[in-house]
């Protein structure tokens, strides 16, 4: 498989985290499960096949999405089909990189899948087919992060406090709200409101999934897991609060998790059937 991973220089990397190029996919299994990183994913297929979405608990079909679409802040995981001789392009946008982008609050969006028609400043389909045209990886990436950065508004960019908060949870997953509460010069109540305006979740959450992110991280780093340990390390003060939110982001607790670690090295990607 041809994979590329790019990361963006200044200024692109004031919104964009990274752009992930790969073809050649071929998995042994149909369906896969993502589990949230708390980014937001501008997704491109170049290979002319439709992807299922499935419901979590049933597997029954949600919806087909093709071109492209994009995923807001998933605050829980997603079932989606896999496919043989897959390639794809994806933008991984900083939480506050998707305001200024879209032009919209993604908290109309909670957790949802936004199909290409849906995308409002960005035609999905436009880019998509430009893409297919280049010839080299690299061509496609360039393009992607020059077309997205022409569309960020500046005037949308959202307030500073919104994105010292962001910068100071991903720095300490465990940091008090009441102190990003206190400088932000906001009451709780407009903190969280603008939060959630321009990130489309609670800061609540979105530490939730950074604590989360972090047990993935110790996952793939460590040879020895403790969970208790582990728990511990992310701010958890009781084993059943832990397991909680892990089931919560992944469908599975962490013992099984373990397991199929195991078996791949995606940590926030992994086979269902």
């Amino acid at each position: 498989m041809l994979f590329k991973h790019h990361i963006p220089k200044a200024p692109y990397s004031d919104f964009l985290n990274s752009i992930i190029y790969f073809k050649g996919y071929h998995p042994e299994h149909k369906v896969e499960r993502v589990v949230p990183d708390g980014f937001v994913h501008l997704i491109f297929e170049l290979d002319g096949i439709d992807r299922n979405i499935y419901d979590n608990v049933t597997g029954a079909s949600l919806m087909t999405v093709s071109g492209g679409w994009m995923a807001p802040i998933l605050s829980k995981y997603l079932t989606i089909s896999a496919h043989n001789n897959s390639e794809m392009i994806v933008a991984q946008i900083h939480p506050y990189g998707a305001f200024p982008l879209f032009d919209q609050s993604l908290n109309k969006f909670p957790g949802e899948i936004i199909p290409a028609p849906r995308v409002k400043e960005i035609n999905i389909s436009k880019f998509r087919n430009s893409m297919i045209d280049l010839m080299s990886p690299e061509s496609k990436i360039s393009f992607l992060e020059d077309q997205l950065m022409g569309f960020i508004q500046e005037q949308k960019i959202p307030k500073p406090f919104v994105i010292d908060a962001i910068n100071a949870m991903r720095s300490n997953a465990n940091e008090k709200l009441v102190n990003l509460v206190q400088s932000s010069g906001y009451s709780k109540k407009q903190f969280i409101k603008l939060f959630k305006k321009y990130i489309g979740i609670t800061p609540k959450k979105y530490q939730r999934i950074l604590r989360f992110n972090e047990i993935l991280k110790k996952i793939k780093e460590g040879n020895f897991i403790s969970w208790v340990d582990i728990s511990l390390d992310c701010g958890y003060f009781d084993q059943a609060h832990f397991i909680k939110d892990f089931k919560a982001f992944s469908g599975l607790n962490p013992t099984d998790f373990l397991d199929i670690h195991k078996t791949t090295e995606r940590i926030n990607f992994f086979p269902l059937d």
